[in-house]
């Protein structure tokens, strides 16, 4: 009876899943398993030799030549024939801190805006943060704290999180999440738990969905340093401001640019 293969290290999953030409139609899609990306990651771009690869994803050497050799002839097909790339399966399982991007990261946990046990339609509209933590496979239920303008993707960054998924967030909430660090994956619905497993397969990729309405002014837009924000009535919609400008309560104003 053959042995099931051993599931290889990786940091974190990309942050872009699709791939294609921007000139023409795309051929028939490759997939790239997500192995295979971390291989040519550690070794290509962090600079690892073969050997140090295959310590940092837990196998042997000649199992990461293998898979490196793989993925290299796949990226070569996709770069000469045009065709799509997917980067999704494979035997993995994610890691707890990584010192080949430049610096350590801590564990990424999945905080997932929800009602309830659903992924919430609008990040700042969230009831509660549903969090995963992939490593020791435990969920913690994080009540929202509420709107405070740009204070969510600290609260987040501070649990732990790595990755944000939600239905919809407004656009200076995505700007501030990817400021503090989180990955933000938009575009989910459903139950939190599957937003998640779906992640972690590579199978959940961002639409870039955004609350245009920005109903909850976590998805306002970047005000300025200094800036206060004072409670605006519902459908206010923040704009940028200068250096130093206080915002006061707009009853029912939706501002303009």
């Amino acid at each position: 009876m053959a042995r099931p293969p051993k599931c290889r290290r990786v940091c974190r999953m990309p942050c872009r899943a699709r791939f294609g030409p921007l000139d023409g139609e795309a051929g028939e899609e490759i997939r790239l398993t997500v192995d295979e990306y971390e291989a040519v990651r550690l070794i290509d771009l962090a600079g690892l030799s073969q050997e140090e690869a295959a310590g940092q994803m837990g196998v042997a050497r000649t199992t990461v030549q293998g898979i490196y050799d793989r993925a290299r002839r796949k990226l070569a097909d996709f770069l000469v024939n045009g065709r799509g790339l997917a980067i999704h399966g494979g035997e993995y399982r994610l890691c707890g801190r990584c010192p080949h991007y430049g610096k350590e990261h801590d564990f990424m946990k999945i905080a997932v805006a929800s009602m309830g046990q659903e992924v919430s339609p609008h990040f700042g509209h969230c009831e509660n943060f549903n969090l995963y933590d992939p490593e020791a496979k435990t969920w913690e239920n994080l009540p929202s704290p509420g709107h405070q303008c740009g204070f969510l993707p600290t609260f987040l960054k501070n649990a732990g999180a790595g990755v944000v998924i939600a239905g919809g967030m407004g656009r200076g909430a995505q700007e501030n999440c990817r400021r503090a660090g989180l990955e933000v994956i938009t575009g989910a619905s459903g139950s939190a738990k599957a937003a998640v497993e779906r992640y972690l397969a590579g199978e959940l990729v961002s639409t870039g969905a955004v609350c245009d309405h920005d109903h909850d002014h976590e998805g306002g837009h970047h005000h300025g340093e200094g800036h206060e924000c004072h409670g605006h009535g519902e459908g206010h919609a923040c704009h940028g401001h200068g250096e130093g400008h206080e915002c006061h309560g707009h009853g029912g104003h939706s501002g303009q640019a």
